[in-house]
């Protein structure tokens, strides 16, 4: 991990801002989260289509995926294996998740939103989601947030729009973006969290 850490502080210099556009951006503090931001910005670099077949093994091939993709690739850019966690938990508690041994399959359930919910919910911190524009100012450029109908994920950049509302790091199709989408999203947010694993 402090191996993980010098590699981050070290793209921090490198990065180019020209390739985030041009809007304000606050600052990132630690490295873990940086290195997280990083990770899900490779899917927008990569401009990853929209594609949510099943795969056996679980993961999809670069340059394609759905808005969980972005999130256990973000993940795996900071050395942590979110499938592996998850399907171990499923194993183990999978009432919480309305799966059974019979029902569990582990090449697609990491990507499913409604268990990445249940997940988050019980192993991250959960945050406040009131809507005014206040709150919204002080969301964190790496957590996690959730919506339904239909059910979507999406990570928070450090990016904020004219107003200090930060952008969306996710892929809502046709492919992965870092946008101005909250205000999209906002009436049916389900939840909004942040990782231990990155502090």
């Amino acid at each position: 991990m402090k191996f993980l850490i010098a590699i981050a502080t070290i793209l921090n210099t490198c990065l180019l801002p020209s390739a985030w556009g041009t809007s304000n951006k606050a600052p990132i503090k630690d490295s873990i989260t940086n290195l997280f931001i990083e990770g899900a910005r490779i899917d927008v670099n990569n401009q990853t289509k929209y594609n949510g077949s099943y795969q056996q093994g679980g993961y999809p091939p670069a340059g394609v995926g759905v808005c969980s993709d972005v999130i256990w690739r973000a993940f795996k850019h900071c050395g942590i294996l979110l499938k592996d966690s998850i399907d171990k938990d499923i194993k183990k508690h999978g009432h919480r998740y309305g799966l059974s041994a019979a029902t569990a399959d582990a090449n697609i359930d990491f990507r499913r939103v409604k268990n990445l919910h249940i997940y988050f919910q019980k192993y991250f911190m959960v945050l406040s989601i009131s809507k005014d524009t206040a709150s919204l100012q002080k969301w964190k450029a790496g957590e996690i947030v959730t919506f339904n109908k239909p059910d979507h994920v999406a990570i928070v950049s450090n990016k904020l729009n004219n107003e200090g509302i930060p952008y969306l790091i996710h892929n809502q199709g046709p492919w992965a973006r870092e946008a101005d989408d909250l205000h999209l999203w906002l009436p049916n947010i389900t939840g909004r969290y942040a990782c231990p694993w990155l502090k």
